[in-house]
């Protein structure tokens, strides 16, 4: 209701955190799983080689793992010398929101407001900023 992305986003990526150690505990696949397997299909090895080489990272998955959390990641510990990373916060509160939102519906918990959310994604263009 007030706009605030970093706030949303923040909360929102400490949500989808809980709300897959909930999906695991009931036996269903987490959000982040499955996208951790499509981005497995759809990167080649030289475009995570690339992000490897890049971030200085030491594992292809940590490397997939940066490019789903690089939001959550950079809310969560921002520093001056990573402030030239864009972040669209309106994209990330709206990403991480449905995460969290996605792994709680798999486990057949509803969220008091979720409708609202919804209403609001369906009507709003989340890369107008």
């Amino acid at each position: 209701d007030e706009r605030d992305y970093y706030s949303a986003a923040t909360l929102a990526g400490s949500s989808e955190e809980i709300s897959g150690r909930i999906a695991l505990h009931a036996g269903k696949l987490p959000i982040r799983e499955e996208r951790m397997r499509d981005l497995i299909l759809h990167f080649s090895s030289n475009q995570i080689c690339s992000i490897l080489e890049l971030k200085k990272l030491d594992s292809e998955e940590i490397a997939l793992e940066w490019i789903l959390y690089k939001y959550t990641d950079w809310l969560k510990h921002y520093r001056e010398e990573n402030s030239q990373i864009y972040i669209n916060t309106k994209i990330a509160a709206y990403e991480l929101i449905t995460r969290a939102l996605s792994n709680l519906s798999k486990c057949g918990k509803s969220i008091q407001h979720a409708d609202r959310f919804m209403e609001y994604a369906a009507r709003t263009d989340i890369h107008d900023v």
